[in-house]
């Protein structure tokens, strides 16, 4: 027996140093994979949310706002959700690093690994609705969690901005009707001089986007009327008679 091997032998005996039951190895490693797993899965539906809100999003109001394009592109990513998926990944980086044979593997590779997983799964959630009701059901269970995410109904419910959105709840006449907006507030619409897209029908429930001008109470005069669900609004328009 070597020098050294006499010396890690004494040391293994005055600390009374006992080697670890394998069960204890094993647990470990199923737990780093259970968190591993995990956080892949929390990632995947970070990236489901992120495809919902970004293709859910109004991307042509910016041309009723005082606003380019790139500032309101800026302006309305979903970056919680983002940020998210970073520490998802990050984690489940941390997590794969430290498994049996982590440590064979390049950075890269196992960062790629992680996010390819996380978005072809995210983009399966979407598919199948999943990430639609989980962000919906946040929405009603968090009003912090609401307010973080930039919305339609956000950008559209803008009366001094000359942007508002709601259901008609009463026709008055050709050139009036009566709107609940999103925040079940009444308004009068008048809509004498408005533009209305090909697709909308002025009657009670239909939904409506609206650009014009507030007037004094709770007036608001219509310039333009379009369908709530978006990509619809600026081919098609005609006077509304």
């Amino acid at each position: 027996m070597n020098k050294i091997s006499e010396k890690i032998l004494d040391k293994i005996k005055q600390q009374h140093i006992v080697p670890k039951p394998k069960w204890q190895f094993l647990l470990k490693e199923y737990l780093i994979w259970v968190v591993f797993g995990l956080a892949t899965i929390i990632g995947s539906l970070a990236v489901g949310v992120i495809i919902h809100l970004v293709t859910d999003f109004d991307w042509t109001a910016h041309q009723y706002l005082d606003k380019g394009f790139f500032e309101y592109f800026v302006m309305s990513m979903p970056y919680l959700w983002f940020g998210l998926l970073l520490l998802f990944v990050a984690l489940a980086y941390y997590q794969l690093r430290h498994t049996k044979k982590g440590y064979k593997y390049r950075t890269y590779i196992i960062i790629l690994l992680s996010i390819s997983i996380s978005i072809v799964l995210g983009s399966s959630l979407f598919a199948f609705g999943t990430a639609q009701r989980f962000d919906q059901s946040l929405s009603k269970a968090i009003p912090s969690y609401e307010r973080a995410v930039t919305r339609n109904s956000h950008i559209w419910m803008n009366p001094t901005e000359g942007m508002l959105a709601g259901k008609i709840i009463l026709v008055t006449n050709e050139q009036s009707f009566l709107l609940e907006d999103l925040n079940n507030k009444e308004w009068t619409i008048n809509s004498t001089d408005a533009l209305r897209h090909e697709t909308i029908v002025i009657e009670i429930d239909e939904m409506v986007r609206i650009v014009g001008k507030q007037g004094e109470g709770d007036i608001f005069d219509a310039e333009r009327i379009m369908p709530w669900k978006m990509g619809q609004g600026r081919p098609g328009m005609r006077k509304l008679r």
